[in-house]
């Protein structure tokens, strides 16, 4: 549809933005609670997955320059690297299990077919865990010279030290 309103009105640039997981001291959504609720952090399968932490600035950022240039087409918007499931783990002070994927994904849908308060997300959601969104920002770099000012890991390191007034989240020591 945006393709089409964009043929029928050339006048205007239409642009689409495909970010990361967009984290920061903002971050309070279902993609919270389900990477840094749980008491420990599932493999499913062993797969220890990477996740693309976006700063939350940075994303305004890149929106604010792809519209000054009035920049057309869809831009992936994520710092160039990525953590591992294992690292989240790490810096929040939690352990790792390695599951199969089959019985996490049956226990999750009957939690979620009981209305059980663990995840706010339908089971599809675990397919995250399997094929996670990772986006390489080639093109937002390239054509309009955008830098990200925070990489993924430190992005992951705000997120955390965000919630430290609280005292209830798992939380790394100062480094």
């Amino acid at each position: 549809l945006a393709d089409e309103f964009a043929a029928q009105h050339p006048a205007i640039a239409v642009s689409r933005v495909r970010p990361g997981v967009i984290a920061g001291a903002g971050m309070d959504n279902y993609l919270y609670r389900f990477i840094f609720k749980p008491i420990v952090v599932v493999l499913p399968d062993g797969y220890d997955m990477p996740v693309q932490f976006v700063h939350e600035d940075d994303v305004v950022s890149a929106m604010l320059a792809i519209l000054t240039a009035r920049a057309r087409g869809a831009f992936n918007i994520g710092p160039p690297d990525w953590c591992v499931a294992s690292t989240i783990a790490a810096e929040t002070r939690r352990r790792t299990l390695r599951l199969p994927f089959g019985p996490i994904r049956t226990l999750y849908r009957l939690a979620w077919a009981a209305h059980l308060p663990i995840y706010d997300a339908p089971v599809e959601f675990l397919d995250f865990a399997r094929y996670p969104w990772v986006v390489a920002s080639r093109r937002l770099e390239r054509e309009l010279g955008f830098q990200f000012r925070y990489s993924s890991h430190a992005t992951l390191l705000e997120t955390i030290r965000s919630r430290q007034p609280s005292g209830k989240e798992r939380l790394p020591a100062a480094r």
